[in-house]
C-alpha cells in the first residue's frame, strides 16, 4: 500500500489510474515528484475499486523477484520489508532499526556489512 501511495503521490504514470494527488484540504495537486523538495504536505485519494488488484500485483512481483533471486542461486535470503529497510527515512530514532534490517537481509546473501 506504502509503495502504491508513494507511487501516486509521485504522480507515476502506470499508478495514475489508481488514485490522484491532493493537498491537505483536499483540492487536487499537482506537485507531483516536486513535492519531495518542497515544504507543502500532500495526500493520495485511491480508488478502493481497483485497490485490491493493484496490491495483488505487487504481491505477485514480490514473489516473482524472490523466486528470480533463488533462481540465481540465493535461496537461503532473508526476507525483510522495505518499511523496515526504510525506516530510517521517517525519523532519526529508527535508524538503527534499518541498520539492523538491512545487515539481516545483507548476511543472509552472505554479505559481512562493516
Amino acid at each position: 500500500l506504502d509503495r502504491l501511495v508513494c507511487s501516486v503521490n509521485d504522480c507515476f504514470p502506470r499508478t495514475m489510474e489508481y488514485g490522484y494527488q491532493v493537498y491537505v484540504n483536499g483540492t487536487v495537486a499537482d506537485l507531483c515528484f516536486e513535492r519531495r523538495h518542497s515544504d507543502v504536505e500532500t495526500r493520495v485519494v485511491l480508488d478502493t475499486e481497483k485497490l485490491m488488484g493493484k496490491l495483488i500485483d505487487y504481491a505477485s512481483a514480490a514473489e516473482q523477484q524472490a523466486e528470480g533471486l533463488k533462481a540465481a542461486g540465493y535461496n537461503h535470503f532473508s526476507t525483510v520489508s522495505t518499511e523496515d529497510l526504510l525506516a530510517c527515512s521517517q525519523s532519526k530514532d529508527l535508524v538503527m532499526h534499518s541498520v539492523d534490517a538491512w545487515a539481516t537481509f545483507l548476511h543472509s546473501l552472505n554479505i559481512n556489512p562493516d
